[in-house]
């Protein structure tokens, strides 16, 4: 489940439990973070409607998959970054990781080039 399909069910729930929800999110990405563990949101939008700055901000690893909007890269990497264009291909973006890519470096991910429903329909034939 993505991170917004979650807040939406999230906010279906009454505050206290909602409260309660983000209070433990909270302290897995602040104290995992100084730990070396990391938790991985899936996002297409990360703004703080969706993901609190504060939670946002401590999030050290970050991927920018295809060809983002200019907002995107700075809400992701910082304003003082700077992205240059480049035409994306399917399943390449830009990633920041520390001691690793403190600079968005470039990043390729594998994808499925099938129809997987026709898969599934022919394995039950």
């Amino acid at each position: 489940m993505n991170f917004a399909s979650f807040q939406t069910e999230l906010q279906s729930m009454e505050k206290k439990k909602r409260d309660e929800v983000m209070s433990l999110i909270s302290q897995v990405v602040l104290q995992g973070r100084q730990l070396g563990f990391f938790i991985w949101f899936v996002m297409q939008k990360s703004d703080s409607n969706l993901i609190p700055t504060y939670i946002r901000e401590n999030l050290p690893v970050k991927f920018v998959i295809g060809n983002a909007e200019k907002q995107t890269n700075i809400t992701a990497f910082g304003a003082e970054v700077n992205t240059k264009e480049k035409d994306f291909q399917l399943g390449e973006g830009l990633f920041v990781c520390p001691l690793i890519a403190n600079q968005p470096k470039l990043c390729h991910f594998s994808y499925l080039d099938f129809n997987i429903l026709e898969a599934v329909n022919e394995l039950n034939k």
